[in-house]
């Protein structure tokens, strides 16, 4: 069993973590796989896969586009997780215009062959999430891996990030794609891309299937066809959009489904453009946490 790094047992105050792009010796060591996990692939909202949590299997979300990791009320007491209030200091988080009241520790937690005793789960409402997941994972765990989403072969991978650079791509001898991110304090990950010609941050979401353009970044041009989406007492207008194509470092992605959101609740410190695995899921890709690279092929690339 390989146990969670410091990062994963929930230093939250730490989030500015620095993930140097050449800090390696000549003696650098070969990809090493940590833990290999199937993905749900019948479950829609993201990369879902199983864990264990003090003996008891729950489907989580692996979340890039959250932080913290998050349990619903149900799962915390079938499990029978203690609860303690949340120190607001630590945790800024809200829903429905309510903040987060309670975490539940968990003293086993094992996710493949990784394990952890001590993890922490912010209690989150039912409704957040669909009645066949538990709740998710974010970043401020699994950062402490490489990360490689294969989604022709429902496959999760974690690395070991101690590794030659740029010595990640072990599936094919194709044109590989290297794509440069960055992290934000929150430990998500923006890339740039083109999006029908226009250049744009865009977000890397693998806890959601949608895409999402927020509406003063989109073209003019977008047709007005409309859907009220009401989600836990927010309205969300959106709209359906046909764009063209979406290049993310040379690789086009033909005809991606993206929406427009016609209202401001996509925070503005956020890039214009979120990426769920609507899209990312015509990529096979490596998230280089320590490079600070993904690193991306076809999907069926051999």
């Amino acid at each position: 069993m390989v146990p969670f790094s410091p990062l994963c047992r929930f230093l939250v105050i730490a989030v500015s973590v620095a993930f140097p792009t050449s800090a390696y010796s000549e003696n650098c060591k070969p990809l090493t796989e940590i833990a290999s996990l199937p993905i749900v692939s019948d479950i829609q909202g993201g990369i879902s896969i199983a864990a264990t949590i003090e003996n008891h299997q729950k489907t989580l979300i692996l979340d890039t586009g959250g932080m913290y990791n998050l349990l619903k009320s149900s799962a915390i007491n079938d499990i029978g997780l203690n609860r303690v209030a949340v120190n607001p200091a630590l945790y800024l988080m809200l829903f429905d215009g309510k903040p987060i009241e309670h975490v539940a520790i968990a003293h086993s937690f094992q996710l493949g062959n990784i394990t952890a005793d001590k993890i922490e789960f912010l209690e989150i409402p039912e409704n957040r999430l669909p009645s066949s997941i538990a709740g998710t994972l974010g970043p401020s765990t699994f950062a402490a891996y490489d990360v490689e989403v294969d989604p022709t072969g429902h496959k999760l991978n974690f690395f070991s990030r101690d590794h030659c650079a740029g010595q990640v791509i072990y599936w094919t001898h194709e044109p590989v794609a290297v794509i440069p991110m960055r992290l934000d304090s929150d430990l998500h990950i923006r890339i740039s891309v083109t999006l029908d010609g226009q250049s744009m941050d865009a977000l890397i979401d693998t806890g959601t299937t949608g895409s999402i353009l927020a509406g003063y970044a989109a073209p003019s041009n977008q047709g007005n066809a409309q859907s009220d989406v009401s989600t836990e007492g927010a309205l969300y207008r959106r709209r359906a959009a046909a764009f063209k194509a979406l290049t993310i470092d040379g690789v086009q992605i033909s005809n991606p489904d993206i929406d427009i959101e016609d209202n401001e609740s996509i925070a503005s410190d956020l890039p214009p453009l979120t990426l769920g695995m609507g899209v990312l899921s015509h990529l096979r890709f490596f998230i280089a946490y320590r490079e600070g690279y993904i690193y991306a092929t076809a999907p069926d690339a051999h």
